[in-house]
């Protein structure tokens, strides 16, 4: 057990240094995390990724690209919001895979599932949502 949370505090120690731009690399730090959700602090971790502002274009994400990026158009578009779209699809199966979810976790759940549905990304909001029904659907 310590030697997993050594290797989470690792992991949200690599994720806070790497530059925004590095989509991939976040990404993977948040599919391992994500792996394995068990307390508060796993969600409140993939909030943290979820409210992170929009990276605009893989070179530096606080430029839009010259080119005219329609979302579902290019594979770029997605490696844009790739460590949220892990961070959804790991929110996604740990609701899938827990019969019951207790009212405090739900709660937290809930909570990160609502920023991403106000995201400013299409994709993010539209999935946020999605879940936020599924999650709705299950009892307490």
């Amino acid at each position: 057990m310590k030697s997993l949370k050594l290797f989470c505090a690792i992991s949200l120690i690599f994720f806070a240094s790497s530059p925004p731009e590095s989509r991939n690399d976040r990404g993977t730090i948040v599919f391992l995390l994500g792996r394995n959700l068990s307390e508060n602090s796993d969600f409140s971790f993939l909030d943290l990724v979820l409210s992170e502002d929009l990276c605009m274009s893989l070179a530096h994400c606080d430029q839009t690209e010259n080119i005219n990026l329609i979302e579902g158009d290019t594979h770029s578009d997605l490696l844009l919001v790739y460590p949220q779209i892990v961070a959804l699809k790991s929110l996604d199966d740990f609701i899938s895979t827990h019969k019951k979810i207790q009212h405090e976790t739900k709660s937290v759940l809930l909570k990160t599932l609502e920023r991403a549905a106000s995201s400013n990304s299409d994709r993010i909001a539209r999935f946020g949502k999605s879940l936020i029904v599924k999650l709705n659907r299950r009892e307490i």
